[in-house]
């Protein structure tokens, strides 16, 4: 089924090779756009912290936020060194330019965790700063998001073919409950019970 889907890709790269490098350049120019975008507004929104860090003085928010963090960074930390370690990154490029589909820890579970985090930390700013223009502009970046998370599932099924397509029927985008019940069951399928 790999083999087929690996075919299928060269066939088409050899037929149309402009069709896929014009593709290429203008989903990543586009991404780019996207994520300066994104990028701004999380800027904005650590700014606004500083200035208005808990301004509707609701403790039980900042408390939620702070908390929220936590496994933030937790996910953002381990899904960048996963990435990095099995991603075989073109050298001289960034961790992100991967030439291997990292199916490992957290993208066993959720196929996006690094956007994911992105959108925790977001919400966590939100939280801890209580202030409505940090609020207006998660709302902003949040379907920017999810507009990167699916240009970019496009992107790497044309990359990847096939084994991407099969990736992504067996691991959720962003739902981690989804992820973690079926890691769970691709488990318990490999290892029977022992008595």
């Amino acid at each position: 089924m790999l083999g087929k889907g690996l075919m299928a890709m060269l066939m088409m790269k050899a037929q149309r090779p402009e069709m896929n490098s014009d593709l290429h350049a203008q989903m990543r120019t586009s991404d780019y756009y996207i994520l300066s975008v994104t990028g701004l507004l999380f800027l904005f929104q650590l700014l606004l912290l500083f200035f208005f860090f808990n301004a509707g003085l609701n403790v039980i928010l900042l408390g939620v936020g702070w908390i929220l963090l936590i496994p933030t960074f937790l996910l953002l930390t381990l899904s960048a060194n996963i990435l990095r370690r099995y991603g075989n990154a073109v050298e001289g490029k960034s961790r992100f330019h991967t030439t291997s589909l990292v199916n490992r820890g957290a993208y066993a579970i959720i196929r996006h965790p690094l956007y994911l985090g992105w959108i925790m930390m977001s919400l966590a700013l939100v939280l801890v700063s209580q202030y409505w223009l940090s609020a207006f502009f998660s709302g902003i970046m949040i379907p920017l998001v999810l507009t990167e998370i699916q240009r970019e599932d496009k992107f790497n099924e044309i990359k990847f073919g096939q084994e991407y397509c099969q990736y992504q029927q067996d691991i959720p985008m962003l739902n981690v409950f989804a992820g973690l019940w079926r890691y769970y069951a691709r488990r318990e399928r490999r290892q029977p019970l022992q008595s």
